[in-house]
Order: structure tokens, then sequence, then C-alpha cells
């Protein structure tokens, strides 16, 4: 059972997955229902919501990265404070992707650490 996370560490794919597993175990304890399509249709969307954020800006960076996330990178190396407020949220993958989804975003964000 993965605990909860001291604020600075950064979180790994097997840690968020294991916070959504125990979500879900939670949920159903106790719980007598049978393993039908409705479940595992709802427990696949309960884990992609979980799990998306993570996995979408993890693939931003597998490819040859969009031009705004370029932009926030050459930001940073100009603006500790940009590139710390970047860092730190290497911890939260919902943040991160919530900077990285846009090219609105992704100036707002660098905009607010200037």
């Amino acid at each position: 059972m993965v605990g909860p996370l001291a604020r600075h560490e950064a979180r790994q794919a097997p840690d968020i997955l294991a916070d959504g597993t125990q979500d879900v175990a939670k949920t159903c304890d106790g719980i007598s229902i049978g393993l039908d399509e409705a479940f595992c249709a709802d427990l696949d969307d309960r884990l992609w919501e979980a799990l998306r954020p993570a996995t979408e800006w993890t693939n931003a960076f597998l490819l040859p990265p969009p031009g705004h996330a370029v932009a926030l990178l050459a930001a940073a190396s100009h603006s500790q404070p940009l590139a710390d407020a970047f860092a730190t949220n290497f911890s939260y993958p919902d943040r991160q992707w919530a900077i990285l989804s846009s090219p609105e975003a992704t100036a707002r964000f660098i905009a607010s650490h200037a």
C-alpha cells in the first residue's frame, strides 16, 4: 500500500496507480456486486480520470514537444521562480497537464511567474 507522499516528493506512475486502485477498493469494500460490463466501464472511466493528466503531459514530451512547451522551457531557463514552479508541479500531474494542455494555459502560467 502506498501512503500519502510529502508535497516535495515526486509521484511516479505506480504511486498514482496505487492511489487509484486503493480508491476503488475503498469504494467497493463490503459491497456485494458483480464485475459486470457496467462496473468495468465505470472503473475504466475512473482510472482514466485519475491517470489521464500524467499520461497526457508525459506523452507531450515523448515526441518533439509542441511550441508552447518549448516556450515554457525557454522562459524557465531565464527565470528561477518560473523554473521552480514548473519543477514543483512534477509532483502534481493534473496541474502540469493543466499548464501544458494549451498554448493559452502555458502563456498564463509563464505570465503569472514573470
